[in-house]
């Protein structure tokens, strides 16, 4: 989250002697409506953390970071498909920045809770492709694969392992120790 506010300040000193002093103003209500929406997320408000984050998109369209964080509150509100939904934020989020890999595996992730296996692996793809040290975009593709019968799943397993992934504190999701030892023998 750190590294997040730190682009906001530079967004914001940019916006400053771009935009001018007039637009100033702008740019600082904007990042406000950004920060209540991280808040209210943090608190567990979806709903109207989904708001916040309308209210500016509807003002900024181009904003990645709001549509990325619409997605993730949509997804807790389990909205998931549709033009409402969080994959279409997810998707508008990656149009706008797409050498972002985070938006990739996050939208992987959407997909694999889905039951879209193949349309997550897509998108671990791209994230991995993007930054080949996300441990965590291995991990799912493994799982994703094993999911397939697909055995290449247990490379990215072992390669997860290997850029020490952590799932420790991830709701649900098994440890990648104990999935090679149940599905790659």
């Amino acid at each position: 989250m750190i590294i997040f506010f730190q682009k906001i300040s530079i967004l914001l000193l940019i916006s400053f002697f771009i935009l001018g002093k007039n637009n100033l103003s702008k740019a600082q209500n904007n990042i406000d409506l950004l920060n209540k929406a991280v808040e209210l997320l943090e608190n567990g408000s979806y709903k109207e953390a989904e708001q916040v984050l309308t209210q500016l998109i509807n003002k900024e369209p181009r904003n990645e970071q709001a549509y990325h964080l619409r997605a993730k509150a949509r997804w807790e509100q389990q909205n998931y498909n549709g033009p409402n939904g969080a994959l279409a934020d997810f998707t508008k989020a990656i149009e706008l920045n797409p050498q972002n890999p985070v938006l990739y595996l996050e939208r992987g992730i959407a997909n694999y809770d889905l039951d879209d296996p193949t349309n997550a692996i897509r998108d671990f793809n791209s994230a991995i492709q993007k930054d080949p040290k996300l441990a965590k975009a291995w991990y799912m593709r493994g799982l994703a694969k094993l999911d397939l019968n697909n055995k290449e799943g247990c490379s990215d397993l072992k390669k997860a392992i290997e850029l020490n992934i952590d799932v420790s504190e991830e709701r649900g999701l098994p440890d990648p120790h104990e999935v090679l030892a149940q599905k790659c023998k």
